[in-house]
């Protein structure tokens, strides 16, 4: 089993408290799957949107998240995955983790992107997207070339 929760942020009424501000009803929601988490033996995703940082160490990660900001301090792990489209690959920088020892912060890994897929990103992986790109640049080249030899 396992619990996802996506667009963390959008959370922002309560029944309970109607009156209450969408702060506050983030702040009872991370306070709830604390301890939650202590009763049902499933993790808990929680899926959130970060403002932009210019550069990834330019702003905390808990200053940058939508919404409160209190789920960081909740949370057991806090991931932050960026596309890099060039790369066709996915970087997962660890900023909050109880699993393992803390030498993990700030550190990350790479996936690679294949097709709407997670893959393995190794050298099999960077050489599939090199050919991609040889194969575009001759590709331009090819069309340039036809182009001008029309054009004289």
């Amino acid at each position: 089993d396992v619990i996802l929760i996506d667009y963390y942020e959008n959370i922002n009424s309560s029944k309970l408290k109607p009156n209450a501000e969408s702060w506050q009803v983030l702040g009872d929601v991370a306070k709830r799957l604390d301890g939650f988490k202590n009763i049902y033996p499933a993790p808990i995703v929680v899926f959130g949107q970060l403002k932009p940082a210019k550069d990834k160490d330019s702003v905390h990660i808990k200053e940058r998240v939508q919404g409160r900001k209190i789920i960081i301090d909740k949370a057991t792990c806090a991931l932050e995955i960026r596309a890099d489209k060039k790369e066709m690959r996915t970087e997962w920088i660890i900023h909050k983790n109880r699993f393992i020892n803390s030498n993990t912060f700030g550190n990350s890994f790479f996936t690679g992107w294949v097709k709407g897929r997670y893959t393995p990103y190794d050298d099999a992986h960077r050489a599939f997207v090199n050919e991609l790109r040889l194969k575009s640049l001759s590709k331009q080249t090819g069309e340039t070339d036809a182009n001008t030899s029309t054009t004289k």
